[in-house]
């Protein structure tokens, strides 16, 4: 991914627009294929004035078939972790990056990540979230930039995103679902770390 191939906010942002304009207008998309083998458009779901915003990659098979994001097993994960925190569901705001999941759930070109940064620009621009965490390494080097370092280098590390709001990458409940020990040192003891980091930062500022 080109230097210059990263996300970048609206230059504009509507004061007339809202989530539910934005997903109407995500709903009629059709800059990307996704939107032809899609089931449901996955837009997003939460808090419309959250302090917190998780950003991950894209929807899987069951957030597919349910228009929800993260309701499969990572999803259930992030919701563990959420509760470990000190979060409840409904007080923050979770999307993804992308709102059609890729079929056979492969990792999205960055040209269907382009074709929906418009849609993430303008949910973050209504938000106004004080704190963005960044679920995954596609979200990560979307955001931060392509080259900055791997979510293993980076994780729980805060970061100025384009938008002036601190962003922390976090690793993404798919990978904490597949590498599930607890010992420390393994990637769900860092998480661990991670998201305490993250409440106190949020304590702090929201």
């Amino acid at each position: 991914m080109p230097v210059e191939e990263r996300f970048a906010p609206a230059e504009t942002c509507d004061s007339a627009d809202s989530l539910e304009k934005i997903k109407s207008d995500a709903l009629v998309c059709t800059a990307c294929e996704l939107y032809e083998t899609r089931t449901n458009l996955v837009f997003g779901e939460g808090n419309p004035h959250a302090k917190l915003m998780f950003i991950g990659e894209a929807p899987g098979a069951e957030e597919d078939s349910t228009g929800r994001p993260f309701v499969g097993r990572a999803g259930k994960h992030l919701d563990k972790i959420l509760i470990s925190a000190g979060f409840k569901r409904e007080e923050v705001y979770i999307t993804n990056i992308l709102k059609s999941r890729p079929p056979e759930n492969r990792t999205p070109s960055f040209e269907e990540m382009k074709a929906c940064t418009p849609f993430l620009s303008r949910q973050i621009a209504v938000i106004k979230p004080k704190v963005i965490a960044l679920l995954g390494n596609t979200a990560l080097k979307f955001v931060i930039g392509p080259d900055s370092p791997g979510i293993t280098k980076i994780h729980g590390q805060w970061f100025d995103s384009l938008f002036g709001i601190p962003c922390m990458p976090l690793y993404h409940p798919s990978y904490l679902v597949r590498n599930n020990s607890r010992q420390p040192g393994s990637p769900n003891w860092q998480m661990w770390q991670d998201i305490q980091a993250l409440k106190k930062r949020y304590d702090e500022i929201a």
